[in-house]
C-alpha cells in the first residue's frame, strides 16, 4: 500500500478490496501513521473495488483513534459505485469527511 506525505497530509492509496483478509494490514498502516504523529490522513479510494463490514469497522476505529489525538481522516476519489453505496447506507459521511472525485 503506497503512502506519501504531501505538506501536512499523509495520503494512503489502498487497492482492491478492504475486507476481512486485508483490513488488518490497512489498519496497521494507518495506526503507524497516527503513532508517528500524522494529524491529517487522506485515504485515496480511487483503486478500492470493494469493502465489507470488517473494512467499515476498521475505518470507524481509525477515525475514532485519530480524532482522539486531534487529527482527521478524509476519504477522497471513491471510484467504486459499490463502495459509494456502502458509505451511503451506513451514513459514513456523518463520521468521516468524504470528498467527491
Amino acid at each position: 500500500m503506497k503512502v506519501e506525505k504531501v505538506g501536512n497530509e499523509h495520503i494512503v492509496y489502498p487497492e482492491g478490496r478492504i475486507d476481512i483478509a486485508s483490513a488488518t494490514e490497512f489498519q496497521d498502516t494507518i495506526i503507524s501513521l497516527i503513532d508517528e504523529g500524522a494529524m491529517r490522513i487522506v485515504l485515496d479510494f480511487s483503486k478500492v473495488t470493494g469493502l465489507d463490514s470488517s473494512g467499515l469497522g476498521k475505518l470507524l476505529l481509525l477515525q475514532k483513534r485519530v480524532k482522539e489525538k486531534g487529527g482527521k481522516i478524509v476519504i477522497k476519489n471513491v471510484a467504486s459505485d459499490f463502495v459509494k453505496k456502502m458509505f451511503t447506507l451506513v451514513h459514513l459521511d456523518r463520521v468521516i469527511e468524504i470528498k467527491e472525485s
